[in-house]
């Protein structure tokens, strides 16, 4: 947990000092390295000020507050990006330009101020654009065939709500969708990977909406559950409609479950594996928060791998980093005949901002094969 404190606080502070320093030279052409590092600690002083008296008093009206004023960091971390792609340009044309011996003022002909001023704009409009697509809950289906089950299955899939990031308001939302699904489908069961929270101070009561529900649901831990009162996470699951899947294989619907808790480990993650029993002629599904290990969940003889965490990567740019890191999220992957498929999540870390990536909840429909012999499909 001090870990993921130092380094959230580190990422906002250069993140910010670099914003403010590249803007003072791209729209007054001089570097101002100390203003430009004394505002930035003060910003990020009122943030960790405002996080801090939450945590403590736990008051809703500062909870808004501070999530405001996180969203509005939203367009930092858009403006951060764009500054260091243009820096990148103007050293790769330098270099060039000595090489080549050719004169560089003629391509940089635009303004420094025209460039930082486009920045700006381009940076408002994604970030104006992406607090407007926030408030937006999908419901996203995929098809799955395979001939181990005889009769359909329909699955709610639900990660990263991550409330403390999210309002109320959000929680409200992502029930609204979630009932929609109800009342359109027949859901067996829900099944969740985990980041339910994301703040120590909250009320388990905020979350009793998402508790009654009438089909069971099994729950696997998140990296959030281990940074925020693990003790307090367990008492919230443990007391809701959720059962705990924590190396644990449950069946439901001729289907077999397993639930690993959150690793980042893959030693750690193999030995909780090697627990777990594997029956070869049922259609097996994996709960782990992270697209991670696929190797060694193909080996086990899992079908199916769910997963979260990435968040689809919230917005342009992060989300083309998103897709290097994790090179299977957001998406449904056939890895070496194993199906993984994650999900961008019901909420997100930081700003309330998306955008080339949205909020969702999935609806899993697995179908039996009409072909016994044939090997799991997408459909």
């Amino acid at each position: 947990m001090i870990f993921f404190i130092f380094f959230a606080f580190g990422i906002f502070l250069f993140a910010t000092w670099s914003s403010f320093f590249g803007l003072s030279y791209l729209l007054k052409g001089k570097f101002n390295f100390e203003k430009s590092f004394s505002i930035s600690l003060k910003v990020i002083f009122v943030v960790i000020l405002v996080k801090a008296i939450n945590e403590l008093l736990n008051i809703e009206i500062l909870l808004d507050i501070n999530r405001s004023i996180i969203d509005a960091f939203g367009i930092i971390f858009l403006i951060f990006p764009f500054l260091y792609f243009v820096f990148l340009l103007y050293i790769l044309l330098f270099v060039f330009s000595k090489i080549l011996k050719f004169d560089i003022q003629k391509i940089l002909s635009i303004s420094r101020k025209s460039i930082g001023i486009t920045i700006v704009l381009l940076s408002a409009f994604i970030w104006i654009y992406g607090l407007y697509n926030f408030t937006k809950v999908n419901i996203k289906e995929i098809v799955i065939s395979t001939p181990k089950i005889t009769k359909e299955v329909n699955i709610l899939h639900l990660t990263d709500l991550q409330y403390g990031s999210v309002s109320k308001r959000h929680l409200r939302r992502v029930k609204k969708t979630i009932n929609q699904l109800f009342e359109n489908e027949n859901i067996d069961f829900i099944v969740n990977t985990g980041d339910h929270i994301d703040t120590n101070n909250y009320n388990i009561n905020d979350l009793k909406e998402f508790d009654n529900f009438e089909v069971e649901s099994f729950f696997s831990l998140g990296n959030h559950e281990f940074y925020h009162d693990y003790d307090k996470s367990l008492r919230l699951i443990k007391n809701s409609n959720y059962t705990l899947l924590n190396s644990k294989t449950i069946t439901k619907n001729s289907i077999d479950i397993t639930g690993i808790p959150d690793t980042r480990n893959i030693s750690t993650f193999n030995r909780k594996l090697s627990q777990i029993s594997i029956n070869s002629d049922k259609f097996n599904i994996l709960l782990f928060h992270r697209p991670s290990f696929l190797d060694s969940v193909k080996n086990k003889g899992f079908d199916l791998m769910l997963s979260g965490h990435v968040h689809g990567g919230q917005v342009f740019p992060y989300t083309l980093v998103a897709k290097l890191i994790f090179p299977y999220s957001s998406r449904l992957y056939d890895y070496k005949n194993l199906l993984a498929y994650n999900s961008s999540g019901a909420g997100l870390w930081g700003p309330n901002v998306r955008f080339a990536s949205q909020n969702e909840i999935t609806h899993i429909k697995i179908i039996p094969s009409k072909i016994k012999d044939q090997k799991s499909n997408i459909y």
